[in-house]
Formats: structure tokens, C-alpha cells, sequence
């Protein structure tokens, strides 16, 4: 286990950091008239809902939904029967929402940024002590489970 690497909300709090500083600084063209841009209330909801019931997935099977941290159990019911990363998932709806609230365009980049770093510097990372741990059984679940949707 590495202690130095960057917990996933981190990389959500910088992920909006971002986005607010590319709304302010150079913010594009606006092509979400207000109020509509407030419908961006709507996948932050459905993006918490995932993000809680997949903690409480973990919570219910006894083992830890903390990165980076060697599981006990492999989850694959629940919502991870939908994702291999619920919570990512999650996080990324968030990230989503807070671009539709800002109405311009560039936000948006930030959302691939986040889905690259959060790909390359935990899932890797996760998928492949996963692997090691589980064997078949990963093999298995990442067949038949996409990683994202």
C-alpha cells in the first residue's frame, strides 16, 4: 500500500476547483440558458445516491470502501452488479452537475480530465490488487461487469 497517493475526492475537489476557474477565466460560449442550467441539480442526486449505496454495500459485506486499502471481500452485488466503480461513477455525475450549473463550455473538459486521472492513478491501481488477490473470481466480475457503465 502506497500512503502518498491521492484519495478520489481529492481528485473531485480539484476537478471543481478547475472547472470554476476555467468559468471564470475563460469560460467559452454559454450554451445553457438559465434556469435551465439548474437541471444539473438532477445528476447530482442520482450521483450521491450511487456513491452512499455503494459505501453502504461495502459496509454491509465487512469490508472497507477506502482506496487503496487491500480488500477483504470482493462486492459484486448491489449496485456493483451495474459497475465495477460505483463511486466513481458517482463522483463523475457530481462533477457533471456542477458543469450544467456553470452553463459554459469549458468545465466540460474537466470531466474527461477527471475520468483519465481517476482511470490511470486509482482504478489501475485497485483492478489490478483485485486481480491479485481474487484471481478467477476478478476475472469473472470484470467480464461480466463494465468498468464504468
Amino acid at each position: 500500500m502506497n500512503n502518498h497517493r491521492i484519495v478520489p475526492p481529492v481528485y473531485v475537489l480539484i476537478s471543481i476547483l478547475v472547472m470554476l476557474l476555467l468559468y471564470f477565466v475563460v469560460p467559452g460560449p454559454w450554451f445553457i440558458p438559465k434556469p435551465w442550467n439548474l437541471l444539473g441539480l438532477l445528476p447530482v442526486a442520482l450521483g450521491l445516491a450511487s456513491v452512499v449505496k455503494a459505501i453502504r454495500t461495502f459496509r454491509r459485506a465487512g469490508t472497507s470502501p477506502e482506496p487503496f486499502h487491500e480488500a477483504s471481500l470482493l462486492v459484486t452485488s448491489g449496485i456493483y452488479r451495474l459497475s465495477r466503480n460505483p463511486i466513481y461513477l458517482g463522483f463523475l455525475l457530481a462533477l457533471f452537475c456542477v458543469a450544467v450549473l456553470l452553463s459554459s463550455l469549458t468545465p466540460y473538459l474537466v470531466l474527461v480530465g477527471y475520468v483519465i486521472l481517476i482511470e490511470r492513478n486509482v482504478i489501475r491501481f485497485e483492478e489490478h490488487m483485485l486481480a491479485e488477490k481474487f484471481g478467477v473470481q476478478w476475472v469473472e466480475y470484470e467480464k461480466r461487469t463494465r468498468r464504468w457503465i
